[in-house]
């Protein structure tokens, strides 16, 4: 039982540090599709 402890700890730290490396070091291109007025979106 303690094994799947381990198991399901490291998949969530994983999936932590791929999200966080995915959105800080791989960021998206902001959408052009705002519209014709500033809405503070670049």
């Amino acid at each position: 039982m303690e094994v799947w402890q381990h198991i399901i700890a490291y998949l969530a730290l994983g999936a932590a540090v791929f999200y966080l490396a995915r959105k800080f070091f791989f960021p998206s291109k902001p959408s052009k599709g705002c519209g014709p007025d500033d809405c503070d979106c670049h």
